[in-house]
C-alpha cells in the first residue's frame, strides 16, 4: 500500500485519500509519495497499447491504492468522453523529418485550447471519487473552487460543468501594469520576412481574450497570485469553513500544487514516453531531453516524477521569460520573491509563486524535511532563502535552464514558423529560444522534445504580430485568430466561435477572388463563345454569393451571442479584510 509523506515531516504517514482531499498536511507541508511505482519494460509495452482514458487510469492506480482501478477507469472514460477528447489529443510531432530533432509534445488540442483541459476533465473525477469514500464527507455535496488565469478559465468552467459537480471559477483579469494606451490597439507590423522594425513592447498590454472567452466565470480584477493567496487565507479561517459545512458542503480549492493536478501531469509525461517508445526514430532505451516552459514548476516536477517511474528523460531544460526567479534559483541557489513581476509576451509564465517548488526542493535536498522547514521560514520572514551546495548541485545535475526576453521569444515564434512551418504559442516559444541558445554552446546531440502547453489561438495578439505581414487591428482578437488560421490552416478550437465564423468569411472571400482570377485567365479561350462566357460568369457569382452569405450569417450570429454577454468584473482589494469578505461572500452566494 503506497503511503504519503509531508515535505516538512518525513516520519508521519498519510493515505492517498488524505493526499487528494487535504492538499496540505497539518504541518503545512505538501504531500509526496513515500516511493515511486516502477514501470517495467513489459508495463510500458502494455501501457502504450491502451486507449487514452485507460492510460490515465493506469497511472492513477499506481499512485492511488484506496480507489478501485475499475472505478478509476470508468471515471476517466467518462471525463475524457465528456470533453470530447480524440485519441490523438496528445500530439507527438516530428518538426523536421530530415533531422533527428526536434520534436514537440502538444497538450492543447482540446476544447479549451490548453493543457488545462486535461486537468479540468480528470481532476474533478479524482476529487469526487475520494470525496465519496471519505467518512467525514458522507452526505455532503462537493464544491470545487478554482482561481485561474483569464486565458485558461474557459477550460476549467467547461470541465467542471461536464462533471456535474457544483463549482465556482474565478478568472484573474488583471494586467500587471494598468497603464494601457488603447490608442496603441491598432498598429502595423512589417512583412514577416523583412523583420526590420523592433518589437513594440506595448503589445504585451493588449488582452488576448474577449468577454466571450470569460463567459461563465466570476471575473476578479486581480492577479492570479493574489487571488490564490486570498483563497488560501479563506481556507485557514475555521469559522468560515464551518459556515460552508453547515450548508451541507465540503469545499475543495484546486491549486497547482494539489495532488490530483500533479497526478494528471505525471500521467501525460508517461504517455509521452509511450509515444517515444512507439516512434521508430528512437532506438531502444534511448534517452532524450525535455524543454519545459515553466512558471509554477508543476510540469517540471511532473516530468521528474515520471522519470522516477521509469521514463528515459536525461535532462529537463527549465525555460523562463524575464520573470526568471526560477532560473536564478537553479543558477545561484538564491530565491528572491521581493522582485516585481513584469508584463511579457509570454503571459502564462508571469508568476512569482512557484507552487510546486517545495516538492522540488524536497527531492533535490534528498528529502530533508528540516531544510524545507528552514527555507520556508526564511521565505515567510524575508522573501528570500539560500540553498546549500549539495541541494544546488543535485538540482544542476538534472535541470538545465535559461530565460528569454520578449524579443527572443518573438524571434522563437518566427524561427519555428520559418524552419518548421509550425505555429507555436509564445510560452512554447520561450522554450524554443532558450534551447536554441543553449544548443549553440553545447555538444549535446540528444533528441529534444519541446513541451507545448497552450494553443497559439490563446495568444492571437502576440502570435499574429510575429508571423503575419499585414496591417492588423490588434483590438479584434477573433479577427486575429481568423487571420492566423488562414495563414496556418491550424484548426480553431470550438471555444472561439466568432473566430471560426470570421475565418469562414475570409476563406470564402479568398476563394471568390481565386475564382475571379481563374475566370479572367480562361477568358481568352472563351472569347469566341459569348454564351459559354456568360454561363461561367453567372456560376462564379452564384458560388460566391452563397458561400459569402453563409459565412456572413455565421459571423453575425457569433457576434450577436457575444453582445448578449455582459460581464460583471469584481474589483476586490484582496490585501485587506473587506476584499476578503467580499470574496468569501461570492462563494457563500454560490451555495445559497
Amino acid at each position: 500500500m503506497l503511503r504519503y509523506l509531508s515535505t516538512r515531516d518525513s516520519n508521519t504517514f498519510y493515505t492517498d485519500i488524505d493526499a487528494i482531499l487535504s492538499d496540505t498536511a497539518k504541518d503545512d507541508g505538501v504531500f509526496v509519495p513515500e516511493t515511486f511505482p516502477q514501470f517495467t519494460e513489459n508495463d510500458w509495452e502494455y501501457f502504450a497499447k491502451m486507449p487514452l482514458h485507460e492510460k490515465f487510469s493506469y497511472v492513477f492506480s499506481k499512485f492511488i491504492n484506496n480507489l478501485p482501478e475499475e472505478e478509476l477507469k470508468k471515471a476517466c472514460k467518462k471525463a475524457i468522453s465528456n470533453m470530447q477528447f480524440e485519441e490523438n489529443y496528445l500530439r507527438f510531432n516530428e518538426l523536421n523529418e530530415y533531422s533527428d530533432y526536434p520534436y514537440s509534445f502538444e497538450l492543447w488540442h482540446g476544447p479549451g485550447a490548453s493543457y488545462h483541459d486535461l486537468m479540468a476533465a480528470l481532476v474533478p473525477a479524482l476529487y469526487k471519487l475520494a470525496h465519496d469514500r471519505h467518512a467525514d464527507r458522507i452526505g455532503k455535496k462537493l464544491l470545487l473552487v478554482k482561481a485561474s488565469e483569464a486565458e485558461s478559465a474557459f477550460a476549467w468552467t467547461k470541465g467542471f460543468t461536464e462533471s456535474g459537480i457544483e463549482h465556482l471559477v474565478f478568472a484573474a483579469d488583471s494586467d500587471i501594469n494598468k497603464d494601457k494606451d488603447k490608442s496603441d490597439n491598432k498598429r502595423k507590423s512589417n512583412k514577416r520576412k523583412k523583420q526590420k522594425n523592433k518589437y513594440n513592447k506595448k503589445i504585451n498590454l493588449i488582452k488576448n481574450y474577449s468577454d466571450l472567452d470569460l463567459f461563465g466565470n466570476t471575473v476578479i480584477d486581480q492577479g492570479i497570485d493574489d487571488l490564490d493567496r486570498a483563497l488560501d487565507e479563506l481556507l485557514q479561517n475555521e469559522e468560515y469553513l464551518e459556515q460552508i459545512n453547515s450548508k451541507g458542503y465540503s469545499i475543495q480549492v484546486i491549486r497547482d500544487y494539489s495532488w490530483p493536478v500533479l497526478l494528471v501531469q505525471i500521467a501525460y509525461f508517461c504517455i509521452l514516453h509511450a509515444e517515444v517508445l512507439n516512434n521508430e526514430k528512437f532506438v531502444a532505451n534511448e534517452i532524450y531531453d525535455l524543454v519545459v516552459p515553466s512558471s509554477d514548476l508543476s510540469n517540471v516536477l511532473a516530468a521528474l516524477y515520471a522519470k522516477a517511474c521509469g521514463t528515459r528523460v536525461a535532462s529537463i531544460i527549465v525555460a523562463a521569460n524575464k520573470n526568471n526567479f526560477l532560473t536564478e534559483l537553479i543558477r545561484t541557489g538564491r530565491y528572491n520573491m521581493n522582485k516585481k513581476v513584469q508584463n511579457t509576451n509570454s503571459p502564462m509564465l508571469n508568476r512569482f509563486c512557484p507552487e510546486n517548488l517545495e516538492r522540488l526542493l524536497y527531492e533535490f535536498s534528498q528529502r530533508d524535511a528540516e531544510k524545507i522547514t528552514s527555507w520556508y521560514s526564511d521565505l515567510n520572514d524575508s522573501g528570500i532563502f539560500k540553498l546549500d551546495k549539495n541541494t544546488l548541485s543535485n538540482m544542476n545535475y538534472l535541470l538545465n535552464y535559461g530565460y528569454a526576453d520578449d524579443a527572443h521569444t518573438r524571434q522563437g515564434l518566427i524561427n519555428a514558423y520559418n524552419q518548421y512551418d509550425h505555429i507555436f504559442d509564445p510560452n512554447t516559444a520561450v522554450g524554443l529560444a532558450v534551447h536554441s541558445r543553449l544548443e549553440k554552446n553545447s555538444n549535446n546531440k540528444r533528441k529534444t522534445i519541446y513541451v507545448s502547453l497552450t494553443s497559439p489561438y490563446m495568444y492571437p495578439v502576440i502570435v499574429a504580430e510575429a508571423i503575419l505581414g499585414e496591417d492588423l487591428d490588434f483590438a479584434d482578437v477573433d479577427e486575429l485568430r481568423a487571420r492566423v488560421f488562414i495563414e496556418s490552416d491550424l484548426n480553431i478550437p470550438a471555444r472561439y466561435p466568432l473566430a471560426q465564423a470570421k475565418a469562414s468569411l475570409i476563406a470564402a472571400e479568398i476563394e471568390a477572388d481565386e475564382d475571379k482570377k481563374k475566370f479572367y485567365g480562361e477568358q481568352e479561350f472563351l472569347a469566341g463563345d459569348k454564351e459559354a462566357r456568360e454561363i461561367l460568369i453567372n456560376e462564379i457569382k452564384e458560388a460566391e454569393a452563397e458561400e459569402l452569405e453563409l459565412a456572413k450569417r455565421q459571423a453575425e450570429l457569433a457576434a450577436a451571442n457575444l453582445e448578449k454577454i455582459k460581464l460583471e468584473i469584481k474589483d476586490l482589494e484582496l490585501g485587506n479584510k473587506h476584499g476578503l469578505d467580499e470574496l468569501a461572500d461570492l462563494i457563500l452566494e454560490k451555495i445559497g
